[in-house]
């Protein structure tokens, strides 16, 4: 696939971003962003295949759709630097692929979508109809000193080439046939919502094989946490409302002891139902909950003897009502 790239110069009114946040840029050293409507980073590109053709390349359609994002990790966090980056690519056959990265360090997977569901609705109807995204987050948090992230351990891996990215498709008849054979009794009696189809092809596929590929290379069972990130928008007392954006996430982590006996499939889906259904949080707790979260994953990737396996989950999220003009994505 042959990509052509031509940089645009947008005004950034055009996309609905005139003194937004997201058209700043970050002052890493002060830890905020500067609104100074620089703008976002627009590229248009026109590749030489039909979408149907990238659609069927399994094998490798994700490292082929890297090609749809133009974004330099080099520069990321640094003061002149986009916090946004949006790519156009025009297929042979008139079919169009709109690629969005936006600057995790301020942003979450909600924000994301949010900016992408508001910027269709925009051009749609216009900014009338629109709900404005709040980036008032701080308001909700006590003005107390408050708790900061302990730097994360270095990365075991080192460099983007020694990454592997693979595709899996699971039938959801396949997944029903699971969710039934892997829901516990208590899930019967109404002790706690049956685990969703995240949870099972998390639990009972992936995590559980991620053990036993850690036993075969270790020969032995080793403590292995699922880290799953949690939107904290619909846990929070009194409840806010759903267009604030930035990052209101915590992490959950689900830690399988080694223990043979403890590995059944039902077993694990236990561990996973009591890390993730929490109780509600208090707007003063928040912050000190997300910050406790991260720190307790950070301190348990330093340790050697245990397996840290981060899961993200897009589900729920209205990624596919973004409709631009040309009908919902595909």
């Amino acid at each position: 696939m042959v990509v052509e790239r031509v940089e645009v110069v947008i005004p950034t009114k055009q996309l609905n971003l005139s003194n937004h946040l997201l058209a700043g840029r970050h002052i890493k050293d002060d830890e905020s962003v500067d609104c100074n409507d620089q703008g976002v980073e627009y590229l248009d590109a026109k590749v030489d295949i039909q979408l149907n053709q990238l659609l069927s390349r399994r094998r490798d359609a994700i490292e082929q759709m890297n090609s749809l994002i133009q974004f330099d990790f080099g520069v990321v966090g640094s003061v002149t630097s986009p916090l946004v980056v949006i790519q156009t690519t025009l297929f042979e056959c008139g079919g169009l692929v709109i690629g969005i990265c936006i600057c995790h360090t301020i942003a979450d997977g909600f924000t994301m979508v949010k900016f992408i569901t508001s910027w269709a609705t925009a051009s749609q109807v216009g900014t009338k109809e629109l709900l404005l995204p709040c980036f008032n987050l701080a308001s909700l948090f006590s003005t107390k000193v408050l708790p900061m992230i302990k730097p994360p351990p270095p990365p075991r891996v080192f460099g983007l080439d020694k990454v592997v990215t693979r595709q899996f498709v699971f039938d959801g008849a396949e997944i029903s046939i699971l969710k039934a054979k892997s829901s516990p009794g208590s899930c019967d009696v109404g002790v706690k919502p049956k685990p969703s189809r995240v949870e099972i092809v998390t639990t009972t596929i992936i995590w559980k094989a991620l053990i036993r590929v850690s036993e075969a290379k270790y020969g032995r069972l080793r403590t292995s946490l699922a880290v799953h990130s949690m939107n904290l928008r619909a846990k929070i007392v009194p409840a806010v409302q759903h267009n604030y954006c930035g990052y209101l996430y915590r992490l959950v982590a689900a830690r399988f002891m080694g223990d043979r006996s403890k590995m059944e499939l039902p077993d694990l889906v236990v561990l996973l139902r009591d890390a993730i259904y929490v109780n509600a949080l208090c707007c003063e707790n928040v912050f000190p909950t997300v910050v406790k979260s991260f720190n307790k994953v950070n301190e348990e990737s330093k340790k050697e003897y245990v397996d840290v396996h981060m899961f993200t989950s897009w589900c729920r999220f209205p990624t596919y009502e973004a409709d631009f003009g040309w009908e919902k994505p595909t």
